[in-house]
């Protein structure tokens, strides 16, 4: 009832041509969730978000690198452009820590028959990070800091798995799960308490290659079906478990850290619809969408969007940029604009929300900063007229439209809760 009568506050305040409000509330239910909305009377979705401001600019990020055969390429063209990435996370002076793990999830005891181990038979990360090529061991606590001696190097030659090859049951929301589960247990020292979390996710697949759903068409590939024969799925696409729900990832980060570590994850991946062309070097540089021309690329030639990756940097405020556009063009910029957006995590003032507002947004914080006035700009951002001070979290409670959701949200419509 509370929240009615704040949104019936918020009405008038907009009748009377009010956009702005210095005046905070007490912080209310948090029971709505980015990853379990509510629906309201009117049949919008209410969503709760919280976005901590650190004492610091501290920031973790987790890399998830698919290692499956069709990512050799693209591994390397990662690896061209990671000078600069490691360059402007040292330009930025953030306070940053990166582990690199895989999508091979292989000690679970679900993944389909013959996946596991991978054609290179190398044991399954299961989310423990990656160490460098030649290091001795594949796996171990190799964590790259901006105090890490030639850290640009050491994570060049951590992204690159060459002859590495892991399962093709790609499961980076599983992988990141494992890597984060119990506050980062599996990978001490990598999550710290003040620290915010972000996700870089690199796959040229969905979660389990097809997001669990064999049947999905995509304008921009008329083959998208080439290995569904009579009606029946390939056995190697196997259906998602919960642990490959964005929504499993995000209550995980949620609970584990009572909603005081701001997640942010940031997909590289064949965009679903996507139907930009690119000169095609594997057919006489012919235009292609980045879907065929990742399906044409050798020696594995399997390639999918990645819908269930897109809809988690959606749901968290990330960013998705496209595989396809890779060297030191576009691909690099992509990793330029996730340098300037983890930054932005602890140091803006300006507010992203995971959908686009209906109806102005109710502002709580806590502890509650009277001073810190906010602005809406009738979408998806709130901007405050001043930092909040260290320590206080920034409460955004406002309903959205079904239609806003991705298709991987929709097909779990069916769990929400009705409030």
């Amino acid at each position: 009832m509370l929240k009615y009568v704040l949104l019936a506050i918020v009405a008038v305040t907009l009748y009377l041509g009010i956009s702005c409000s210095p005046v905070q509330f007490n912080a209310i239910s948090h029971s709505c969730t980015v990853a379990s909305p509510c629906v309201t009377a009117q049949g919008l979705l209410n969503v709760d978000q919280d976005f901590p401001y650190n004492n610091n600019n501290m920031v973790d990020i987790l890399v998830v690198d698919d290692n499956s055969g069709s990512m050799t390429v693209e591994q390397e063209n990662m690896g061209s452009t990671v000078n600069g990435f490691i360059k402007n996370l040292n330009a930025s002076g953030l306070n940053y820590q990166i582990g690199v793990t895989n999508t091979d999830v292989c000690n679970q005891g679900d993944a389909p028959p013959g996946f596991c181990p991978g054609p290179s038979q190398i044991p399954g990360a299961d989310g423990t990070f990656m160490n460098a090529l030649g290091a001795g061991s594949i796996y171990g606590n190799n964590i790259i800091t901006s105090a890490t001696p030639n850290g640009a190097n050491l994570f060049y030659n951590t992204i690159q798995r060459l002859n590495q090859i892991g399962s093709g049951d790609e499961r980076a929301v599983y992988a990141s799960i494992l890597a984060t589960a119990n506050q980062g247990a599996a990978n001490p020292g990598f999550l710290r308490p003040n620290a915010n979390l972000a996700i870089v996710i690199l796959s040229d697949e969905d979660e389990r290659s097809v997001g669990g759903n064999c049947t999905v068409t995509d304008p921009a590939d008329p083959v998208q079906n080439i290995n569904i024969a009579n009606g029946q799925c390939d056995p190697g696409f196997a259906p998602l478990m919960p642990n490959d729900s964005p929504s499993t990832l995000i209550s995980q980060i949620d609970s584990e850290w009572g909603g005081n570590k701001q997640l942010n994850v940031y997909s590289i991946i064949i965009i679903p619809d996507d139907m930009t062309l690119y000169p095609d070097p594997n057919d006489g540089g012919q235009q292609q969408t980045c879907l065929q021309l990742q399906s044409h690329q050798g020696p594995y030639f399997t390639a999918h969007p990645g819908t269930t990756y897109q809809s988690l940097s959606q749901m968290t405020g990330g960013l998705v940029g496209s595989i396809c556009d890779n060297g030191s063009g576009a691909f690099a910029n992509v990793l330029t604009s996730i340098t300037s957006n983890i930054q932005q995590q602890t140091t803006s003032n300006v507010i992203t929300l995971a959908y686009a507002a209906v109806g102005q947004p109710i502002v709580t914080f806590t502890p509650s900063s009277g001073a810190v006035g906010w602005t809406w700009n009738g979408s998806n951002q709130i901007t405050l007229s001043t930092r909040p001070a260290a320590g206080t979290i920034v409460h955004v409670n406002y309903n959205y439209t079904a239609s806003a959701q991705s298709s991987f949200q929709k097909k779990t419509a069916a769990a929400y809760k009705i409030k």
